[in-house]
């Protein structure tokens, strides 16, 4: 997922809102979660591309309202998750994402 089209999508919009010298980590942001599977990781990032409520912030970046789809597990076989109860925002820094 990190050499993916929606993951080189979601780090382009950080670097082009928020400036290129912004961090996008890559490794956090377009991986698969456990409870996942690619279609809804996939899913997750191109709607943080198109996400209305993002917004650079003093210490990186914040958007909100993309959650991951569970319906869409179970066309490539991977795991289901919680239903889509993960709905929470989601802002990274520079460095790390918040909370992490």
């Amino acid at each position: 997922m990190e050499d993916s089209p929606e993951c080189a999508a979601f780090c382009n919009r950080i670097r082009t809102e928020c400036g290129q010298d912004t961090r996008c980590d890559v490794w956090f942001w377009c991986r698969v979660p456990a409870d996942q599977c690619e279609a809804s990781a996939r899913d997750y990032l191109s709607c943080m591309v198109e996400n209305p409520t993002f917004e650079c912030t003093e210490n990186g970046w914040h958007a909100s309202g993309c959650p991951y789809s569970d319906e869409l597990c179970g066309t490539d076989g991977g795991p289901a998750g919680d239903g889509g109860a993960n709905e929470d925002a989601a802002a990274g820094t520079d460095a790390s994402p918040d909370g992490v």
